[in-house]
């Protein structure tokens, strides 16, 4: 089975098959009646499960979905039958054809949804102190029900703070939907958040079931919430407040039970003054408050950063580097990352594009990114600079510092500076200066 795939289906019944239709989406799908050969096919994990039986209660429907969630415990499950019956919290049931509107949407939304994974929720990277405060506060976030608001810079790592929440909750097995709405044009914005029943408007030959549908039981993430217009945050405000959402052009009003994350790079608060985000969403959003730090404020989380992508691309690109040069490592501790960790992930994969060997070097990385840090002076770099215009004699290099030796010393130590310092990927002997990134 293909990465990525979007549903994986197993038929119970050779007398009840409600989705042989099913191709007619344009669903990825793998699909069997037989579980064990089903299983046989899966070598990532599927977006989607459904089960297809007569009554939720047989021993086989039971043991199939016991066996399904011990294999994908955080992918969202649907069984679709024909009667009604218990069944497992962590398993939404639909029934046929009752429910026939409400399935064939949700398999059009199969393609637009991004489930949580644990390689995702645990890409939250970072030893220093903000980072440890800011799990505490997600930990706590996941254990309530509560709306969530993120803030921070672009680049900082919102929306995997966001699934880390997702993961961690009561809702991990049902649908993670992601919403980006700034993306969105303001004109269809209210059919892509609450849907559209078919024939609702010129082009709608199909019911849409709506982000907030979608993410029935589960978490919906809006990204960019600042970028609302007052007209959709009413509507939105509207349905957190009575958990019910109307689909465009349809008189029904259907319940809705979601956990509701934001999350947002501009001052609300200052919105708000300006008169462009209305004040009751604010305070209806702003229940649990986290700001996610900038890079520059946690610089010692970048050697965990470049050690996590370092891993990402020599999966990606089948490759075995094994560290950073420590020129570049000090390169990337000095730049002041107005992209925060978006824009180092970007530096490390240009580097690696850029490698000859199993080393990264500073020659290796982004031009603004070496032209930048070269031009700061930081207390390493006059250090630095002191050590070799005294050929590193320490003396004469705490007289020229103005300071004393044992001083001299313990910076050296402090920011692991040798002799091979400051040389460029061509004058670096092999194995000099070298930073280990695993």
């Amino acid at each position: 089975m293909a990465e990525g795939l979007a549903l994986l289906l197993a038929h119970l019944s050779t007398r009840f098959r409600c989705l042989d239709s099913i191709a007619e989406t344009g669903v990825d799908v793998v699909r069997s009646e037989q579980l064990d050969t089903l299983l046989g096919f899966v070598s990532h994990q599927p977006n989607w499960l459904f089960v297809e039986t007569v009554s939720p209660s047989e021993p086989r429907t039971l043991q199939a979905i016991e066996r399904l969630r011990h294999t994908f415990p955080t992918v969202p499950l649907y069984l679709i039958s024909a009667r009604p019956g218990p069944t497992r919290t962590d398993t939404t049931i639909l029934l046929w054809p009752k429910d026939r509107e409400r399935l064939e949407s949700l398999l059009g939304q199969t393609r637009d949804t991004t489930p949580c994974t644990p390689t995702e929720a645990h890409a939250l990277i970072g030893r220093s102190k903000a980072m440890q405060t800011i799990r505490q506060h997600l930990q706590r976030a996941a254990e309530v029900d509560s709306p969530v608001l993120l803030s921070g810079e672009t680049g900082t790592g919102k929306e995997v703070a966001a699934q880390t929440v997702h993961r961690f909750s009561r809702r991990a097995h049902h649908p993670w939907v992601s919403v980006n709405c700034a993306a969105i044009p303001e004109s269809l914005l209210e059919s892509e958040m609450f849907g559209h029943a078919r024939g609702a408007f010129t082009g709608a030959h199909k019911e849409r079931f709506g982000k907030l549908r979608t993410a029935h039981k589960g978490t919906l993430f809006l990204d960019e919430i600042g970028e609302l217009g007052l007209r959709d945050q009413a509507k939105l405000l509207r349905a957190l407040e009575t958990r019910t959402v109307s689909p465009l052009g349809s008189d029904r009003t259907e319940n809705v039970d979601v956990r509701l994350i934001a999350a947002t790079n501009q001052p609300l608060e200052q919105l708000i003054a300006d008169r462009q985000f209305r004040q009751d969403l604010f305070y209806r959003l702003n229940v649990v408050r986290i700001h996610v730090p900038p890079l520059r404020k946690r610089k010692e989380d970048i050697q965990d950063l470049c050690a996590h992508f370092v891993a990402e691309f020599n999966r990606a690109f089948a490759c075995q580097v094994a560290a950073l040069d420590r020129g570049a490592m000090d390169c990337l501790v000095a730049y002041h990352w107005p992209g925060n960790v978006r824009e180092l992930r970007n530096a490390i994969e240009v580097a690696f594009i850029n490698r000859d060997g199993s080393i990264l070097y500073l020659d290796d990385l982004p031009e603004h990114i070496r032209a930048t840090a070269e031009g700061q002076d930081t207390e390493r770099d006059q250090l630095l600079k002191a050590l070799i215009s005294t050929r590193w004699n320490r003396t004469d290099t705490a007289r020229l510092l103005g300071c004393s030796r044992m001083t001299v010393y313990r910076k050296i130590r402090k920011y692991g500076l040798d002799e091979t310092a400051g040389m460029t990927k061509a004058q670096t002997p092999d194995n000099a200066g070298i930073h280990s990134a695993l």
